[in-house]
């Protein structure tokens, strides 16, 4: 199997669909920089909203997921978090 975390939905008539965010993990270094450095993949997930960060248009917000945690977080927007497309 592949790690990730499975979302739901909890809207009836939608109750048996869901997708799946694999465990992909980011690129990029600890103090920010862009790169190829691929960071966590198996055991982190982190996928950008499509929403900007509040008080910094350099940030967006994003989903992060790991074996005991799942938040949303306002990340610098030089990372390499993955998205993941979903029709509505």
């Amino acid at each position: 199997g592949v790690a990730g975390y499975k979302v739901a939905s909890n809207i009836e008539g939608y109750k048996d669909r869901f997708i799946f965010l694999p465990a992909a993990g980011y690129r990029g270094d600890a103090r920010g920089h862009h790169g190829t450095l691929l960071n966590r993949v198996g055991s982190y997930g982190y996928y950008w909203s499509g929403s900007l960060g509040t008080d910094d248009p350099d940030d967006a917000w994003g989903l992060l997921f790991h074996s005991d945690r799942v938040s949303w977080n306002d990340d610098d927007r030089l990372y390499g978090f993955s998205v993941r497309p979903v029709l509505p």
